[in-house]
């Protein structure tokens, strides 16, 4: 190892050490002189990218692109991303489009290109044509520097693509816009009296979900949601539908009533649940529950949950016979059932099918068992000790032997 003094090509004179061979160290200051210190080289590379941003922008305002909002950092390197990502696409898009042509003039590749539109969403493979040329438009028109700078990975054709996905967004809208759709959404939309936003919280059904879509982030809403009605986020609000939720239909009711008594416009195309929302003549929903454990290290106990707005039942339930708090649930085996039985019926709790059944077939073993009275032993009789042959000493004027001591 030395510590060498190396003048670049800038004039700079930076201390270096370098290891190795002596010919290898000289190779290396041989080539560090050729170029300049780590400060300049920063220098003139900043340079060098700023300038290749004013041209990118000097090109993309010749072409009729916006002006770009955004930190004056970030419209800078904005600016290269944009020029670059659309002179891409558009190449892509001439070469989809020629694809295009030879698709159609061979009726074996067109059908296999229909059948992909199909499946891809589209009607035809002319639909997703013009959608995508309507998506690069689009796309074309982004004024935020920001859009540019946290897209810049997706900014391509492919399937899932963020241009995809525009796509896609685009086509839903033009199907939601028709007179149709316009017409059958505000006959199944309610609104309250004095809303407190615009935003309208569609409420859909399905088999075993109901599911909430509200693209508004608000407190109160979540509150009513989450926190009251036990929803999970999972890119829209969701609700599993299980054996103590009740009814799809009277869940999707009962979210939808909460939400127009606090002033949410609500929209569901199911009209008998319209009418539900609005009589409130769902069935609320139960909270407190006995529930069995069909899977896990405890499978076959019984489980005790309830939700906050419920109550506190923690120390109650904790004081059955044997319980353990298994996040959410306070688990107790079976064979207590006459306890839970009764903390179920002093405290309001319902039983599941599975909890039910359980506890029947605790009762059958409970049953079943042998009934014995044991007899209480004997108390042991005591054992007598052999008397100790001791001589009068009147008569012999002596101490036996054994009782004197050695």
């Amino acid at each position: 190892m030395g510590t060498y003094g190396v003048i670049h090509s800038c004039g700079h004179k930076e201390i270096h050490q370098l290891f190795g061979k002596i010919a290898d160290r000289e190779r290396k200051i041989e080539w560090m002189e050729s170029v300049p210190c780590l400060e300049c080289k920063r220098i003139a590379d900043e340079e060098a990218r700023d300038e290749h941003n004013r041209e990118s922008a000097i090109a993309n305002h010749a072409t009729g692109l916006p002006q770009l909002e955004g930190t004056e950092k970030q419209i800078a390197w904005a600016e290269t991303i944009r020029k670059e990502a659309i002179a891409k696409i558009d190449q892509r898009w001439k070469a989809f489009a020629d694809r295009v042509e030879i698709i159609i003039a061979n009726p074996s590749t067109l059908a296999q290109a229909q059948q992909q539109a199909v499946d891809d969403g589209y009607a035809d493979i002319d639909e997703f044509a013009h959608y995508l040329a309507k998506a690069i438009e689009k796309i074309k028109g982004e004024p935020s520097a920001r859009w540019w700078i946290d897209n810049r990975e997706e900014l391509s054709l492919k399937k899932g693509s963020i241009i995809d996905k525009m796509c896609m967004a685009q086509k839903k809208a033009d199907a939601e816009s028709t007179p149709e759709a316009v017409a059958a959404k505000d006959e199944s939309t309610m609104r309250p009296d004095r809303p407190v936003t615009k935003t309208v919280a569609e409420i859909k059904l399905s088999e075993k979900t109901v599911e909430i879509f509200f693209p508004e982030k608000r407190d109160d809403f979540w509150r009513i949601i989450k926190k009251e009605l036990g929803y999970t986020w999972d890119r829209r609000w969701v609700k599993q539908i299980t054996a103590t939720s009740g009814t799809v239909e009277d869940r999707a009711a009962e979210a939808g009533n909460h939400l127009l008594r606090a002033g949410f416009i609500v929209r569901c195309f199911n009209s008998d649940v319209r009418a539900m929302m609005i009589d409130a003549s769902f069935e609320p929903e139960h909270g407190k529950w006995v529930t069995a454990l069909v899977n896990g290290d405890y499978t076959g106990y019984l489980a005790l949950s309830w939700r906050m707005i419920d109550g506190d039942f923690y120390a109650d339930a904790k004081r059955l016979p044997g319980a353990k708090y298994i996040r959410p649930y306070v688990i107790v085996r079976p064979e207590h059932f006459e306890e839970v039985l009764d903390f179920a019926e002093i405290n309001g709790f319902l039983l599941s099918p599975g909890a039910i059944k359980l506890i029947d077939q605790a009762k059958v073993e409970h049953a079943a068992a042998l009934v014995v009275y044991p007899a209480k032993p004997a108390k042991p009789q005591r054992l007598l000790q052999p008397e100790k042959q001791v001589l009068d000493l009147e008569q012999t004027g002596k101490v036996d032997a054994d009782l004197l001591d050695n």
